[in-house]
């Protein structure tokens, strides 16, 4: 079993790090293909839009599938992790690519 944080972990830690609401970030997600790793990536791009923080707040991160085909993380995979920030994140202004096979 991965003992490592999830990427929504990670997300929640560096929110309460810097004491920023889910109500003033605007996320970015959807996906891509990655020729040089022959994988499609799931990435997301988070930034401050709102609220009085000192300085500037940003956290990217990805996830990255390379045995899994291209239909498959797009149709089940890709809509799973957006309804995961969307639960997670529902203050969030959320802006994400929509599959429609």
């Amino acid at each position: 079993m991965d003992d490592q944080p999830s990427h929504l972990e990670k997300i929640d830690d560096w929110l309460d790090a810097f004491g920023i609401d889910h109500a003033d970030i605007g996320i970015l997600i959807g996906p891509e293909w990655v020729e040089s790793q022959n994988a499609i990536q799931i990435s997301y791009s988070i930034r401050v839009t709102d609220g009085d923080y000192p300085g500037r707040h940003e956290i990217d991160g990805s996830y990255t599938f390379s045995d899994t085909d291209a239909e498959t993380v797009l149709t089940d995979i890709y809509p799973a992790i957006v309804d995961e920030f969307e639960q997670r994140f529902h203050n969030a202004d959320i802006h994400s690519y929509r599959y429609e096979p």
